[in-house]
């Protein structure tokens, strides 16, 4: 199986996320983007890995990303989180979520696309 059949086959239950997340190369770059559409992913052969999330996230959404994140970050030394909506933001409390699941990442980078800062408190950004 190709890393982001893998990855997609992760993103289906968390006891598949399970098994999946440990058959992956090491990421050196994640990239989140936030849409309306639904929950997949890709995985380019150099390490970097992409995820879009729906802006609304159910329950076991929830447990796959926060079984998935952690580890696939693990190496990753750039993060990309990009608002994929057209007339919508993604919430204080989503981005919080988001960059909680990636705290211990070592990144070098962190990029920020089309999200609106004036929505995002600041003691989020110092996570």
């Amino acid at each position: 199986m190709s890393p982001t059949d893998l990855l997609n086959a992760g993103l289906a239950s968390h006891g598949l996320a399970e098994m999946a997340i440990d058959l992956l190369p090491t990421t050196k770059s994640v990239k989140i983007g936030v849409s309306h559409d639904g929950l997949r992913a890709s995985y380019e052969g150099d390490g970097e890995a992409e995820i879009q999330v729906p802006m609304t996230i159910k329950k076991e959404t929830k447990r796959i990303l926060e079984i998935l994140l952690p580890r696939l970050a693990t190496a990753a030394e750039s993060l990309n989180l990009e608002n994929g909506m057209i007339g919508d933001e993604i919430s204080d409390d989503q981005f919080a979520h988001l960059l909680q699941l990636l705290k211990e990442a070592p990144l070098k980078e962190l990029t920020l696309s089309e999200i609106d800062l004036q929505r995002i408190r600041s003691w989020t950004l110092a996570m």
